[in-house]
């Protein structure tokens, strides 16, 4: 098993290398939770100078996986050293989007679905 500062940033925060910086803020928060001064698990396991040390790591890991040129070298850095296969890292434009709503093709079904109440009001009143 690895030493806490002896982990890479994704290693650190537990997380994939191609998550989003929403995930990266979340596990981010997390981790500061589980590392910070007040937290009991902290206090029994690491010495004081050690959690002010891995608090500094937790910082310099978001800060740099947050924001995309850092990010960019410290993934190149990470496939030099062979940690990382090329292509693994994030990419804005990898991640799908949502589909748009097109109103157009929506407006069919609900044409419909008026001409059968339609056709339903005129058989009871018929009745």
């Amino acid at each position: 098993m690895k030493k806490v500062l002896d982990l890479n940033f994704y290693e650190l925060l537990e997380i994939a290398f191609d998550v989003s910086p929403f995930e990266i803020r979340r596990a981010y928060k997390e981790m500061i939770q589980l590392y910070h001064g007040d937290s009991l698990a902290s206090y029994s396991f690491f010495p004081r100078e050690e959690r002010e040390e891995i608090l500094a790591k937790l910082d310099e890991a978001y800060s740099t996986l947050i924001d995309e040129k850092k990010r960019s070298r410290y993934d190149q850095l990470l496939i030099e050293q062979g940690i990382f296969e090329e292509g693994m890292q994030y990419r804005q434009d990898r991640k799908t989007r949502l589909p748009c709503l097109r109103f157009r093709q929506n407006r069919k079904p609900r044409k419909k679905l008026r001409q059968r109440k339609r056709k339903q009001n005129r058989c009871l009143k018929e009745l």
